[in-house]
């Protein structure tokens, strides 16, 4: 029954054009999103002054042998999600691999971090100097919930 159920969510996603997409697509997304109507949390610290940005470079918390690293997403706002996973997933597999573009790990101007898939619940995130905020992502978990009784 459930392996039914993931063939039709899978179909369910490339009839939408969105085959390869993540619950990290889904919070990269959303976080954008977010960022576009809540600027002053889209922004840096510069000591005596904050600036915000009116657009979202996004970067992805990603850990590697050599630690960890946060490639960016630049003009995230301007992508669409299917567009926006294709972006992010070979920023991520290039740090892995060891073989990013230094320029590609500059200018972000808020970073998410998803501990969730390792098996982390909570956790406090660190946040990116100079930016003002983050977002960390702990893992979900079903529960069940009473409902009309």
């Amino acid at each position: 029954m459930r392996e039914l159920f993931k063939d039709e969510v899978r179909l369910v996603g490339e009839a939408l054009g969105l085959p390869n997409i993540t619950i990290n697509d889904i919070v990269a997304y959303a976080t954008v999103q977010a960022l576009r109507v809540s600027p002053e949390i889209n922004a840096h610290f510069l000591g005596d002054k904050t600036v915000q940005y009116p657009y979202v470079n996004l970067g992805v918390a990603t850990d590697t042998e050599r630690g960890l690293m946060v490639p960016v997403v630049h003009g995230a706002d301007q992508l669409s999600l299917s567009r926006l996973s294709t972006a992010v997933k070979p920023l991520i597999a290039d740090c892995q691999k060891g073989s990013i573009n230094p320029d590609l790990l500059q200018g972000g101007t808020f970073t998410i971090t998803n501990m969730g898939m390792l098996g982390v619940e909570s956790f406090t995130p660190v946040l990116n100097i100079p930016e003002v905020a983050i977002l960390g992502v702990g893992g979900l978990s079903l529960k069940p919930v009473i409902k009309d009784g």
